[in-house]
């Protein structure tokens, strides 16, 4: 047993499952974490950052790490809040007035689209826990469809030189209808990204500087950012799109990786390291502290740990890879690990659309990161495994 409290044989399970996905071509490259104690218990890096080149993947790698961002916006959020900026009750629309006029979309029996007014006002609670009616654009709903016609019209702008900022996208948004009134259900979607938007309203800075001043430079996370230092290029994995046949097809690190975006996503927009994702989430377990460097209070990550949903809301948040969760404010939330196959009570964090994953499990006092770069991401076919091999390396 190693001071972390793992056996060293068991450890290797984690090893044959990681080395076998690459060797097999289920996945270009993959790198683990995991920390028990405050002690480095596991870490390995498999495969190629690019596989058209071979280059090795490296320790150090830059992924990105998309929706596991909206745990960072809910952080910074949460500081925020312990400064009495706002109220979890408080409307949108106090900070974002263009929230104050949303509108719900219905469908009459003949089809017709008519939109209503919500039966209470959007709230900021209504972000953190995804039951504002805020979807992703796309989909099946009325709000889907006019999300994706404002997206379109962004990106139109941006290649167009004329890119939207986070406060310009935020407030376009609000343009779209609900796609049911606010705290009614939970349907996962662009709430995240309000928050961000509420982070800049409330602080007077870009949401990225306040991250930097109050997260990443207090914790020592140099290579987490909404864009890749150029000089760090090489460090950055290549995204790969893959079918149900694990045919990989490169997707090109385009030049906007390497520079300032003007809409800096509260959902979505980060990159990181396994390193950094470990340190950040070693505060998170730590009651909001690490190695003596306070970035939250205990009760503001209890609070962010604790599932916020009701039975309604719980039967709309019905993932398979989320069994026996729950939500909290912007992670998941274990209630039921007889459920997942695996895990404790109270164990939480979120994941990103590339395959990215992160876990905080106070009870074992453990961290565990899991990074790949894949399109779909496909948490489904790996993460159960993994964190099955991480759970089952515990012997003391």
């Amino acid at each position: 047993m190693n001071k972390a409290g793992f056996c060293e044989d068991r450890l290797r399970n984690i090893d044959r499952l990681l080395k076998g996905w690459v060797e097999r071509g289920e996945l270009p490259c993959v790198q683990a974490m995991v920390t028990r104690h405050g002690e480095l218990a596991y870490s390995a890096a498999y495969g190629a950052s690019n596989m058209e080149s071979g280059t090795p993947l490296r320790d150090d790698a830059i992924f990105r790490i998309y929706s596991m961002s909206k745990v960072f916006t809910s952080v910074s959020m949460m500081i925020l809040h312990e400064q009495g900026l706002y109220k979890m009750h408080d409307p949108v629309a106090k900070f974002i007035p263009e929230y104050g006029k949303v509108r719900v979309g219905t469908l009459t029996p003949q089809g017709d689209i008519v939109l209503v007014e919500p039966k209470r006002p959007l709230e900021i609670r209504d972000l953190f826990t995804m039951t504002s009616g805020i979807p992703y654009p796309g989909g099946n709903t009325i709000s889907g469809a006019a999300l994706k016609e404002l997206y379109a019209q962004m990106e139109a702008d941006e290649k167009a030189g004329k890119p939207w900022d986070t406060q310009r996208v935020v407030r376009e948004y609000a343009r779209a209808p609900l796609c049911f009134h606010p705290g009614e259900h939970w349907r996962y979607g662009f709430s995240i990204d309000v928050l961000g938007a509420l982070v800049e309203v409330m602080s007077g800075m870009k949401l990225g500087e306040f991250m930097k001043k109050h997260i990443f430079e207090p914790l020592g996370l140099n290579d987490t950012g909404f864009y890749v230092d150029p000089a760090k290029a090489e460090r950055l994995v290549t995204m790969y799109e893959v079918d149900d046949a694990d045919k990989f097809t490169p997707i090109p690190n385009y030049a906007e990786c390497f520079v300032p975006p003007a809409f800096e996503g509260g959902g979505g927009g980060l990159y990181s390291t396994a390193a950094d994702v470990t340190r950040f989430a070693r505060m998170l377990l730590g009651g909001g502290a690490v190695d003596g460097v306070r970035v939250l209070s205990r009760k503001s990550v209890e609070l962010m740990s604790t599932n916020h949903l009701n039975e309604a809301q719980l039967q709309d948040y019905n993932w398979e890879t989320q069994r026996g969760y729950g939500y909290g404010l912007a992670v998941r939330v274990m209630m039921h690990p007889e459920l997942a196959g695996y895990g404790s009570v109270g164990e939480f964090a979120w994941d990103g659309m590339a395959g990215t994953w992160f876990s905080v499990d106070p009870r074992e006092d453990m961290v565990s990161v899991f990074m790949v770069q894949t399109n779909p991401g496909r948490h489904y076919r790996f993460v159960p495994l993994y964190a099955q091999a991480v759970y089952g390396a515990i012997v003391d």
